[in-house]
């Protein structure tokens, strides 16, 4: 994978957390950050498609209702038809 360098300001204290994480974890500040950053940015991506699919269901909700209701009302005009045909058969 490419790499592109750039370059960051940070509060010296969390330099300094980054700096004696890395060296804890035995990997270099650079893998670390990556590391971080590249969590982060998944768990962007999953709040928002988490996000998007709460609003696509919320915006079917009422179509698929309406169906619901539309095949219930459907489905009871034929069992109310179907009674009235066993009742003219007594």
């Amino acid at each position: 994978m490419e790499h592109k360098k750039i370059s960051i300001t940070l509060p010296e204290d969390i330099a300094n957390d980054i700096d004696m994480l890395s060296a804890d974890l035995h990997i270099s500040a650079n893998s670390l950050v990556e590391s971080i950053v590249k969590s982060y940015l998944a768990e962007k991506r999953r709040i928002e498609t988490k996000a998007e699919l709460k609003k696509g269901y919320l915006e079917m909700a009422q179509i698929n209702l309406s169906i619901a209701t539309e095949c219930f009302n459907s489905d009871q005009a034929t069992q109310d038809a179907y009674e009235q045909f066993l009742m003219g058969c007594e």
